[in-house]
């Protein structure tokens, strides 16, 4: 074979991998896209190092491909107030079109919660109980904006 027959085979070796590698991180990205992630429940527990909240999230995939979600990070509301942080690496694969509840663990920050809980105890807050989740979720090393709120009552 010439050699410049084989330059040419080569380039179009090199042409078709890198759009198939185009291809593939695209469609990772459109997947991405596809991700629904929501709060179903919350859940507080006390230990003897603090008070723990949990949000269990319910992550559904809408495509025929799975997905990992990487991590989730970013802050936590209550009613408007900052409450505490979140910065979980979950290295979870979703189903493909299926769903998986995943527990994020939240970083809370002391007098904050201790005013939300005494609040939740006594009943003040009568239906005025919102949380907001403001963060970054990584998908497929992909990283997107989430904005997820729950409310108690």
């Amino acid at each position: 074979m010439s050699t410049a027959k084989t330059k040419n085979l080569a380039k179009a070796g090199i042409i078709g991998l890198s759009a198939f590698l185009l291809y593939k991180v695209f469609a990772k990205g459109s997947a991405v896209s596809k991700l629904n992630i929501s709060i179903s429940k919350i859940n507080f527990a006390y230990a003897p190092s603090g008070l723990i909240l949990t949000f269990m999230l319910n992550v559904s995939n809408t495509v025929a491909e799975t997905i990992l979600l990487n991590s989730l990070e970013g802050e936590i509301y209550f009613n408007g107030e900052l409450l505490g942080t979140v910065n979980n690496d979950l290295q979870i694969t979703i189903p493909a079109s299926g769903s998986k509840i995943i527990p994020l663990s939240v970083n809370l920050f002391f007098l904050p919660s201790v005013n939300v809980i005494t609040d939740l105890i006594s009943g003040k807050l009568k239906g005025n109980a919102n949380f907001e989740f403001k963060g970054i979720a990584r998908v497929e090393n992909f990283d997107f904006p989430v904005t997820l709120k729950y409310s108690l009552g």
